[in-house]
């Protein structure tokens, strides 16, 4: 042919005006699907991420691949339809069962979201179809463009799912400091009332920089006082009082806004107190409240309760798992012990004795058995009823303080509000 079919060039033009067209679509799909999962990444708050210049980044060189393609000459469309066509599959997979599951979450932001999902389906279904006719007798090559495609865009969804936003990051981080406030505290609390225990007359220091080398107390000392972004404070004080404790310890955040965690507070009981909501940007108003409970923690009084129910309907056990057995519920706890009458649950080793009188009724005792590190406290329960408890290492006794019988753990180790014999005066940060 001398001449150039003019009708031949405006068929080439259009072919490449649409495959152009089909390869902005994908990177449309792509970055539009990358955009709403960064802003729904936080939830309620909805916030632009900083993450969203790296997942876009991330589809840069898939772009210019597409790109260059869809500038090549017509052999190539059916690569570029192919990577068109690899790109949108995974969304039309997937948006469907996203959608169906954020439709129960009752949100503005999640339905908005929700939305902008359904609008991406259709177009990621759109593009998948329509490539799918375009590409005509170009399946090999529509075939290569859409496995590299499809591969890069699963593998991305995959890197990109593994990334942190930077709040959740820093909510973390947080997490981290508050726990190691908290351990730390822990520690050099056991630590303080251990020696104590050992050596009544010494009693407790006067300061912590007078604690002497051979207490074994100085590393935790060294710990607490060097809490990132807590302060730690120490003071003695009257002693052999039934409500005042002789020794306070108090590790508070140095900067209230943003602050890792809340006040935390103890004393010779072993109790851990904190100002819950001390930190709480939106100005909640803070509760005194037990940061942990060392009797809830030792299960020991629902285990007594069923225990006695058993008592009562089928007498005395030949051993544990007999309990078990009717009280699934007590499934949690192992034997410590070959004769069946010691077991344990979480930090705690339980003992337990069967009265001889009737009505039968059962003694438990709980120690702590990882002292200064997840509970300081131990208990007994004894026929009666009574709570005995006892902040040295060492197992309550009959001899031991007794807890309220009208609010078991008190204290504040029941329900709110906590009215502690001890007023512990809220920071101000």
């Amino acid at each position: 042919m001398l001449f150039p079919d003019p009708n031949q060039k405006i068929v080439d033009d259009y072919d490449q005006f649409v495959g152009s067209l089909q390869v902005l679509l994908g990177l449309v799909v792509a970055l539009g699907l990358v955009v709403i999962a960064s802003l729904y990444m936080d939830g309620e708050n909805i916030e632009r991420v900083p993450l969203l210049p790296t997942i876009v980044a991330s589809a840069l060189p898939i772009a210019v691949f597409m790109f260059i393609v869809s500038r090549s000459n017509s052999k190539n469309f059916g690569i570029g339809y192919g990577l068109a066509a690899g790109i949108a599959v995974p969304l039309v997979l997937v948006l469907p069962f996203l959608i169906l599951v954020l439709l129960a979450v009752e949100s503005s932001a999640v339905v908005a979201a929700n939305r902008a999902l359904m609008l991406l389906f259709f177009v990621a279904l759109y593009v998948v179809v329509t490539a799918s006719l375009k590409s005509g007798k170009m399946g090999a090559r529509f075939a290569i463009g859409f496995v590299i495609a499809f591969i890069y865009a699963v593998t991305a969804a995959g890197v990109i799912s593994q990334m942190e936003p930077p709040k959740v990051r820093s909510a973390k981080a947080r997490e981290m400091v508050a726990a190691e406030a908290l351990s730390s505290t822990k520690a050099l609390t056991a630590c303080l009332i251990g020696h104590e225990a050992l050596h009544p007359d010494v009693g407790f220091p006067k300061s912590l920089s007078t604690v002497p080398s051979d207490w074994g107390c100085n590393d935790k000392v060294s710990a607490a006082s060097t809490v990132p972004k807590y302060q730690l404070s120490y003071e003695q004080t009257v002693q052999n009082t039934a409500s005042t404790a002789d020794f306070r310890l108090i590790l508070v955040p140095k900067k209230r806004p943003g602050a890792a965690g809340d006040p935390l507070m103890t004393d010779s009981r072993g109790l851990m107190f904190a100002w819950y909501g001390w930190s709480d940007p939106r100005g909640v108003v803070p509760r005194l409240m037990l940061q942990q409970s060392d009797l809830e923690n030792s299960n020991i009084w629902s285990l007594r309760t069923d225990f006695n129910h058993y008592l009562q309907r089928f007498g005395t056990p030949s051993s544990f798992d007999e309990v078990v057995a009717k009280f699934p519920n007590l499934a949690g706890w192992s034997r410590a012990g070959a004769t069946g009458q010691q077991i344990r649950q979480g930090p705690y080793v339980v003992n337990y004795t069967i009265s001889q009188t009737e009505p039968q009724q059962v003694e438990i005792s709980a120690v702590c058995r990882s002292y200064g590190e997840q509970c300081i406290r131990s208990y007994l329960v004894d026929f009666d009823g009574r709570v005995h408890w006892t902040a040295q290492p060492r197992p309550a006794t009959a001899a031991d303080a007794v807890l309220s019988t009208t609010k078991i753990g008190s204290p504040c180790e029941g329900p709110p509000p906590c009215a502690d014999a001890v007023e512990w005066p809220m920071p101000r940060g």
